[in-house]
């Protein structure tokens, strides 16, 4: 999803919960994300086209988890050499977009850099 997003993302580390057809509250790691799609780290392989359901918590532990839909554009597996917990990246494209959380979520980018947690 590089350079395939319509709108700018923002580096971050924001604990998900991920729900498809065949689990439910999966834990997933979102690497970054836009309002259009995210990238995300998880702990299985998921098809591309499945359709999953999000529950991000971009507030960190104040608020409810922000839900979002969508459905999975790329999966592929990580070096094994980095990825003894997360060993898959996953694409996924929103169904509708997060643009009334974007300063929500760069506001968390802009603290979680600051902190050291992620580098630019």
């Amino acid at each position: 999803m590089d350079d395939r997003r319509t709108t700018s993302r923002r580096i971050a580390c924001i604990p998900a919960y991920l729900d498809t057809v065949k689990d439910e509250h999966d834990l997933a790691l979102i690497r970054d994300v836009s309002a259009t799609g995210a990238r995300l780290f998880t702990r299985t392989a998921l098809p591309v086209g499945l359709e999953v359901r999000l529950e991000l918590y971009i507030r960190g532990d104040a608020g409810p988890p922000t839900v979002a839909t969508g459905r999975v554009v790329r999966s592929d597996r990580r070096d094994p050499a980095l990825s003894d917990v997360w060993p898959w990246e996953v694409g996924v494209e929103l169904e509708t977009p997060l643009e009334d959380h974007d300063h929500e979520i760069e506001a968390l980018s802009e603290r979680q850099l600051a902190m050291g947690i992620i580098k630019p």
